[in-house]
């Protein structure tokens, strides 16, 4: 923290002090900015996170990057998110286990079906969504929402 700026040929502080950001954000949290980087599905965490996000104060980086578990700031959204590409998509390791097997890419959609290709059905990604999106509850955001369910 720097207590006066002073812009010569360069831009200086003057009274600089060593600051904390665990005490930073909880005391200043109404002087501090947050900027937050879209949402993305995270297979390694099963979560969809948003990240990297940094905090400033009075333009000072005091977090520069941070990821966030997304279903806390929009927990709508993250669910969406979590159902498309852990689900639908098949990139959550674990869905393997929990779930039926994952129907296989075929002519625009998913082919679903016994072993005979005459048995086949091929059902689109929107409608793989739908059948998720009505079986899984409202509150589930993550693998660990899903796995605690």
């Amino acid at each position: 923290m720097v207590a006066e700026l002073v812009e010569t040929s360069r831009l200086w502080g003057r009274t600089a002090a060593r600051i904390d950001p665990r005490w930073i954000e909880p005391r200043a949290g109404h002087l501090v900015k947050r900027q937050y980087s879209e949402p993305h599905w995270e297979r390694r965490r099963a979560s969809v996170r948003r990240g990297p996000s940094g905090v400033t104060l009075y333009w000072l980086p005091i977090v520069e990057e941070r990821r966030i578990a997304y279903g806390r700031i929009d927990p709508v959204v993250a669910r969406e998110l979590f159902i498309r590409s852990a689900l639908v998509e098949g990139d959550w390791g674990h869905a393997a286990r929990v779930l039926p097997p994952q129907p296989r890419a075929a002519r625009g959609g998913r082919r679903v079906g016994g072993a005979r290709p005459a048995a086949d059905i091929v059902v689109s990604d929107a409608a793989l969504y739908y059948f998720y999106d009505e079986r899984i509850p409202a509150d589930v955001v993550s693998g660990a929402h899903f796995d605690s369910g």
